[in-house]
């Protein structure tokens, strides 16, 4: 078997994850030889594990190996530094926080957590600690999101995702053994273009957790092979394979969700039900329609991510007033969301953009 990058002959077994592991992805080939896999891993993989690590992190993706990295997150009214981790959720980098000299701002769950932070104050020498009444746990942190479709690398990593797809599922590779330069880097082109024609058909992830997909369609007749990636959901692409498509016709799906379930994996190749056709001359021009949906993606996935950092507290009672929900008040499920929906700060947005040289053919 020869390496589908580099033509070689694959003499040591090598598992490639078509969707980085890294965010959870189970589609797995072994066409890929060790030293492209080690090398595309490092350049692309990496780029499209960190456009997209706060949802990783947030979510607690399932990975085949290692977990996800704490992430650095800095509150948006306070300045003060929160860290994201897996299955721990959102805390504050650090529960007791030093402001002035001899002056520290704790925060805690109840009495009995504040005192064993005074205790802990005391024995590192602080003794005539005064408590000032204004120490608090933060029920309602608000962070600002910068939301990116990636740059050049996160969408050749897009197109590898395309390209080892088609043909993990017995596409033939002379329809697209033209994209291995680009995927290289080697040479620059339209490829890959993010995809917000249409808003999202589910308003919230309350009950549905995001998922991973893979569309891939080719059409004789108007001479397309298309790939549509969707990854959480929330960053979507479109991958022209090739423009000139004179293959069988073809439609392959593989959805999986990121608890590592794969909920749909198939070929078809008769009665398919295409994907409207793509116009791509319009692909890189992107329309405040676009942007606008965009945004409603981001708002879904920033909502999930608030949601997820109180969902533990239902059950328990509010420490303070937020919102018109009183000190006190028992968190319910829908006090959890309609927080949740409250708590998205401003909202920042950075498309790709197709004037840069590195897109010109």
């Amino acid at each position: 078997m020869k390496c589908i990058y580099c033509s070689t002959e694959i003499t040591k077994k090598s598992e490639e994850h078509i969707i980085p592991q890294s965010i959870g992805g189970k589609l797995t080939t072994f066409t890929v030889c060790e030293e492209c896999n080690h090398e595309l891993g490092n350049k692309l993989d990496k780029e499209l594990s960190n456009l997209t690590k706060i949802a990783s992190a947030m979510l607690n993706v399932h990975r085949d190996r290692g977990k996800s990295p704490g992430i650095q997150l800095t509150e948006k009214e306070t300045n003060e530094p929160y860290v994201l981790k897996s299955k721990k959720g959102l805390k504050s980098a650090s529960d007791i926080l030093k402001i002035g000299d001899n002056e520290y701002k704790i925060y805690y769950n109840n009495e009995i957590d504040l005192e064993k932070k005074l205790k802990i104050l005391n024995k590192k020498g602080n003794k005539n600690l005064i408590l000032n009444g204004e120490s608090q746990y933060q029920d309602n942190p608000k962070f600002e999101f910068m939301f990116s479709t990636g740059n050049y690398k996160a969408l050749r990593s897009i197109a590898k995702i395309a390209y080892e797809a088609y043909l993990h599922f017995g596409g033939n590779i002379i329809w697209v053994k033209h994209l291995i330069s680009y995927i290289k880097g080697y040479s620059a082109g339209y490829i890959v273009f993010p995809n917000y024609n249409e808003y999202p058909a589910v308003e919230d992830f309350w009950d549905n957790k995001p998922t991973h997909s893979i569309l891939i369609y080719g059409k004789t007749e108007i001479r397309q092979l298309i790939a549509q990636i969707s990854l959480f959901d929330t960053w979507r692409y479109i991958v022209i394979l090739n423009d000139n498509y004179l293959g069988e016709n073809v439609l392959i799906t593989f959805i999986q969700n990121i608890e590592g379930e794969i909920q749909e994996n198939k070929i078809e190749y008769k009665n398919i039900i295409f994907p409207p056709e793509i116009e791509k001359d319009n692909l890189q021009y992107i329309t405040p329609k676009n942007t606008l949906i965009l945004q409603s993606y981001s708002y879904r996935l920033q909502r999930l991510f608030a949601y997820e950092n109180i969902k533990s507290k239902i059950g328990t009672r509010l420490y303070t007033d937020i919102l018109n929900y009183k000190k006190g008040t028992i968190i319910t499920k829908e006090i959890a969301m309609d927080i949740s929906k409250n708590s998205i700060s401003n909202f920042r947005s950075e498309v790709i953009d197709f004037n840069n040289s590195r897109f010109q053919t």
